[in-house]
């Protein structure tokens, strides 16, 4: 009975650590596990919150990520610099006073907030599920194989010109209107942005609903005017 007792102990102290130390969201926001990308996807923003600062920061996201850094409660003000990215902020916690910042290029940046420092990488995305056309490549598996075309920008920019028979639904609106697409769950997605880096963000969405086949135009409208390739006006 003693015995039993202090199992009952020992469990209620365990718990009552765990209640005390938090949620393990803190740690993995700013140091993932190996393989991890920071962050989750919000209407198209990879949000990074700092919960709390470890002895070193190692942040990973995808090229083509639109970064947005918030603060928390103990984080919230901290100065926060990534030299080679031109970034230089306070912590804020409301996301619509937090600039956000789009990551062009893959590979390794030094990062500090407060006194805590380390590296911000960047990454190409991988899945057998995708892969990354040029225009003219793009162009090809239209002309073979029908797939579903799909312009993430604005509404604005899609009146300008776009690719004929492309649906538009602007990256930020993506996560909301993913039943729009149920039907093409199956078939061959093509997306594509300006330049290619919000059709990077748009193709993980869809991957991560579930979507087989997705392709993103690499370099974006831009590249398929470049290769007089036609468009809709």
């Amino acid at each position: 009975m003693i015995l039993r007792r202090e199992t009952i102990s020992l469990t209620i102290l365990v718990l009552i650590l765990l209640a005390v130390a938090g949620p393990g969201k803190a740690a993995s926001a700013a140091s993932p596990a190996a393989g991890s990308v920071s962050g989750e996807l919000v209407d198209g923003l990879r949000v990074i919150r700092i919960f709390s600062l470890p002895d070193q920061l190692h942040l990973k996201v995808y090229r083509g990520d639109y970064v947005q850094f918030l603060g928390s409660r103990g984080t919230a003000g901290l100065p926060l610099s990534i030299p080679g990215l031109g970034v230089a902020l306070n912590l804020s916690t409301a996301s619509d006073e937090a600039p956000y910042f789009k990551m062009k290029d893959t590979g390794r940046f030094g990062i500090s907030v407060g006194k805590a420092t380390g590296v911000l990488e960047v990454v190409a995305y991988e899945s057998s599920r995708y892969r990354e056309l040029t225009s003219r490549q793009a162009a090809d598996l239209i002309r073979s194989a029908d797939p579903v075309v799909l312009d993430v920008r604005t509404r604005r920019e899609y009146n300008q010109g776009h690719l004929a028979g492309s649906i538009l639904i602007p990256v930020q609106e993506l996560q909301q209107r993913l039943t729009e697409l149920n039907d093409y769950r199956n078939r061959d997605v093509v997306i594509y942005c300006a330049t290619g880096n919000r059709s990077t963000v748009a193709a993980k969405i869809l991957l991560d609903a579930g979507f087989e086949r997705v392709y993103n135009i690499r370099y974006g409208i831009v590249d398929w005017w470049r290769n007089h390739l036609p468009i809709v006006r």
